[in-house]
């Protein structure tokens, strides 16, 4: 029935030059919305995505609801120390790149969930040197509580270890200074395990499923300053029966030249 109206609507809408895509439920669902959010989305085609606020005032209020690439491209301005003067650059930048570029300007570390990167194409200072990451396996790892390790072809090594039970750990001693954890997992459905270094809690950390099967992979990063020798502690506070598959554990440097790469 809804494929039978999607059809009336678009057969009544063609021509109007002020409609421009219409999307299906289909491609919704490919760009990652749940079923069921609409029967049909039906885009506004340039410039009637933007109206006047009031007759006689010298402004415009843009409505930012067409799909056309245009309509998406919404202006973005930054100023102050630290940041490039005169310049405009024409990259795609996301809403979750600011977070972690106001992060690196104010020489803090970024939200520990942070996904962004930094805008260093605005910035004054330069990007670091690409540093090789430093991975650590599974199987180094002290496992406690209903922890069990076993064999996937998946698994960068071989093996993954599954924390199903609330209050299982995993535990990675004598890890490398870095600036970030990288940690490479597979959950059915989402999860939480507490984060703690050096036997002092951080935070929960939230991990979603992995496309909702439990072999494949993800990766969680994690943004906290190590120092040499630190003590990761990661505890299981709430997941679903199946629990979170650990893989292993990537560490990138803050900043380093050292071209070699390494694994433990």
């Amino acid at each position: 029935m809804i494929a039978a109206k999607n059809r009336k609507i678009e057969a009544a809408l063609q021509g109007v030059n002020y409609v421009g895509r219409i999307m299906y439920p289909w491609e919704m669902l490919a760009r990652g919305v749940k079923a069921g959010f609409a029967d049909l989305i039906i885009s506004p085609q340039p410039p009637f995505h933007f109206r006047l606020s009031s007759a006689g005032v010298m402004r415009a209020r843009g409505q930012h609801d067409s799909l056309a690439e245009e309509a998406q491209r919404i202006g973005t301005f930054m100023w102050g120390r630290g940041i490039k003067k005169g310049i405009t650059f024409q990259g795609r930048v996301y809403t979750e790149d600011f977070a972690p570029t106001m992060a690196r300007l104010l020489g803090i570390n970024a939200p520990l969930d942070a996904t962004g990167r930094v805008l260093y194409e605005a910035l004054e200072t330069p990007p670091p040197l690409p540093g090789s990451l430093i991975k650590i396996e599974d199987q180094a790892a002290v496992m406690s509580g209903e922890a069990h390790r076993y064999q996937d072809e998946e698994a960068s090594g071989g093996t993954a270890v599954n924390l199903r039970e609330k209050h299982t750990a995993l535990e990675f001693c004598g890890v490398p200074a870095a600036a970030q954890i990288i940690v490479r997992y597979a959950a059915i459905a989402d999860c939480r395990l507490l984060l703690y270094i050096n036997g002092r809690l951080i935070r929960p950390v939230f991990f979603p499923a992995s496309d909702g099967r439990s072999f494949n992979y993800d990766t969680k990063r994690i943004n906290f300053t190590l120092q040499q020798g630190d003590t990761i502690r990661f505890v299981l506070e709430e997941t679903d029966p199946a629990g979170i598959n650990i893989d292993c554990l990537f560490f990138r440097p803050s900043s380093s030249g050292d071209p070699r790469s390494s694994e433990r």
